[in-house]
């Protein structure tokens, strides 16, 4: 229905906006430091992530209304989604390389080096990795699965 369209889609620009924002004001008031910028940098991929859920979700209801399916929607929407993935390791990366540089250049600290720590492993490692395991997890199509999905492969297929 109409309605769980409007809410749905008025959550997520809120989800979008508000922590935008947040950041923004946040940046306004205090001095940059390497834990303002762990809580920036989380609303930051929140926006981003709603950013990706909001495009896909337009694309989707622009070939509903079509009523015909676009060509490449699937390469579309792999894109979109490779998109804010990358965007969100960048975020990531971005993070442990100014936390590095503010442990070696700046004010050294146990926690703050911890946190570095913690952040790279469970942010960057973790999450490739398991990236990785589902990207070998998945079935390889035979040739006649091929030839029977005119020769699309299992990742392009899904």
């Amino acid at each position: 229905s109409l309605w769980k369209h409007f809410r749905a889609v008025s959550l997520c620009l809120f989800l979008l906006v508000f922590p935008a924002y947040m950041a923004y004001m946040i940046c306004q008031f205090f001095r940059m430091d390497f834990w303002l910028l762990i809580i920036i940098s989380s609303s930051i991929l929140t926006s981003l992530q709603v950013l990706g859920t909001l495009l896909i979700y337009i694309l989707f209801m622009v070939e509903e209304f079509r009523k015909a399916p676009v060509e490449n929607m699937d390469e579309v929407i792999y894109c979109v989604n490779g998109t804010y993935r990358l965007l969100e390791f960048l975020v990531a990366v971005c993070v442990v390389a100014y936390g590095v540089s503010e442990t070696l250049f700046g004010e050294w600290t146990v926690m703050g080096s911890t946190i570095i720590l913690v952040h790279s492993y469970y942010n960057v490692f973790l999450l490739r990795r398991d990236a990785v395991h589902k990207i070998q997890s998945m079935p390889t199509a035979s040739a006649l699965q091929l030839q029977e999905h005119n020769d699309i492969c299992s990742i392009c297929f899904q």
